[in-house]
Formats: structure tokens, C-alpha cells, sequence
């Protein structure tokens, strides 16, 4: 399993735990055994509401060779997770009627030239 993949497995582990009132210092321990057990150099996580952000942490490391910790601050490159992330808000749009997935993407993002060459297909 690939770590991006393993990442998406800890958030939802992370959702489900905290539905159930897990502790925040439970949580870090999870983390922390879960980046272990599955060899992560580190991630960052927030937990939070509509409303406001109730926990935040680093662990582990952006840098293993020169030691440097994530934090809170540290930016991460997205790359191909994204795209799960993206297909998720839309499904969940969908179930909540405010988008058609068969409705063509030109009539949603107008401003884009986009082509279509197997539309007639």
C-alpha cells in the first residue's frame, strides 16, 4: 500500500476515532504508533468543526536527513491524494443536490476552454 494511500486510511481512522470521544491525547498516541507501524516520516493533523479548529499537531519529521520536525506551519505537497479529496466533496455535493455529476463539465466551469473529442461518443 502506497503511504499516500496509507494517509487517506489515517484520516478516516482519525474522523471515526474522535466520533467516537477519543481524547486528544489519545489521538497523538494513534498517530504517532499508526506513522510507526506503517514507516510515515510524519504528518500534520487538525481536527475541526464548522466553527472553529479544536486541535492541531505535527509529528515526525519534514526533513529526515537535517532533522527538521513538522509543525503546524510545515506545507505539504498534495500531489495525486487530491484528486480523492476533490472526487469526495463532489459526491458529497451530489447527495446534497447542489450538483449533477452528469451535467458536462463546460456548463460548470465556463471559463475554461476545455475540448471534447469523444463528446459525440
Amino acid at each position: 500500500m502506497n503511504k499516500q494511500a496509507v494517509g487517506l486510511i489515517v484520516a478516516l481512522f482519525l474522523s471515526f476515532a474522535l466520533a467516537e470521544g477519543q481524547s486528544f491525547d489519545s489521538l497523538k498516541a494513534d498517530v504517532e504508533k499508526c506513522l510507526r507501524e506503517n514507516d510515515i516520516p510524519g504528518a500534520a493533523v487538525a481536527v475541526v468543526t464548522k466553527d472553529e479548529v479544536l486541535f492541531t499537531a505535527g509529528f515526525g519529521f519534514a526533513n529526515l536527513e537535517k532533522k527538521i520536525p513538522i509543525t503546524v506551519d510545515t506545507h505539504f505537497w498534495l500531489g495525486s491524494i487530491s484528486k480523492s479529496f476533490t472526487a469526495l466533496g463532489l459526491v458529497k455535493l451530489a447527495e446534497e443536490g447542489r450538483l449533477d455529476l452528469n451535467t458536462p463539465l463546460g456548463k460548470i466551469l465556463t471559463d475554461l476552454d476545455l475540448d471534447y473529442p469523444w463528446e459525440e461518443t
